[in-house]
């Protein structure tokens, strides 16, 4: 009896060397490629940010050099009213500031803008943040579920009259951290709960952009995230004076 294998045939150790070698290379390229995929969405979204900073100055610059905010001026008077949340960019989309839908979402989430059926209402995922924070009540979430993914200063009626803001530290927007953190506990206590990343932040726990008032978006890695965000809530309440008592806006006398 010839037992002499075929040449063309591979034995049990030869195809267990091959499969060793198989996922090697995959357990060394599968990962790049996912973190190369992640850099790819954190730059989309860096670009989405400085798209909207392009379009809050030309909003600024045809409203005495205000940006959007809960108080005047808002939006234009033929825009259909509408309790405002602090995240609302409903008017630049309105009003064609920044008329491409998709720079309002994150590439990073599954959380998309433009989802309603009518265009003509997609304005309406743009009132607050998709965490779904709203003036009057916070923890209600209004209807239709909000789809903006990133976090705007409005509750501080921003403004390029305060020629004195720190640009370092006063940001405009920034990636949606997935908290609603509490305004006031963060100016006068320095809590910083409500501004860690975690699990439901578009980046996760990686870091996220953040958009500043002279319109460079820098991307922040986890560790001085929170510190950056409060930097900025502080810089925006000192300059205007405003703050954020038990949830409501006023000023101070």
């Amino acid at each position: 009896m010839d037992t002499r294998r075929n040449g063309s045939a591979f034995t049990l150790v030869e195809m267990l060397v091959v499969l060793a070698v198989i996922t090697i290379l995959a357990s060394i390229t599968v990962p790049a490629v996912m973190r190369a995929q992640s850099v790819a969405r954190q730059t989309s979204c860096a670009n989405n940010l400085s798209q909207m900073g392009k379009g809050l100055y030309q909003y600024a610059h045809n409203w005495y050099r205000y940006f959007p905010a809960n108080r005047p001026p808002p939006i234009r008077a033929w825009t259909p009213p509408f309790d405002r949340g602090y995240d609302d960019m409903s008017s630049l989309y309105l009003e064609r500031y920044i008329p491409d839908i998709n720079a309002y979402s994150c590439p990073s989430t599954r959380v998309r803008c433009g989802t309603l059926p009518h265009k003509a209402d997609w304005w309406k995922e743009l009132r607050y943040k998709r965490t779904g924070k709203t003036t009057d009540a916070p923890h209600t979430i209004p209807d239709p579920p909000p789809k903006l993914a990133y976090e705007y200063c409005g509750e501080y009626n921003p403004s390029l009259q305060y020629t004195r803001t720190n640009t370092h530290k006063a940001w405009l927007m920034h990636d949606e951290d997935g908290r609603n953190e509490n305004t006031e506990a963060v100016q006068r206590e320095y809590d910083l709960v409500g501004l860690q990343l975690n699990r439901d932040s578009n980046h996760r726990t990686r870091g996220g952009n953040m958009l500043f008032v002279d319109g460079r978006v820098e991307w922040i890695t986890r560790m001085p995230w929170a510190e950056r965000v409060m930097d900025g809530i502080k810089e925006w309440a000192r300059v205007t004076g405003w703050k954020l008592p038990d949830g409501r806006l006023e000023t101070e006398e």
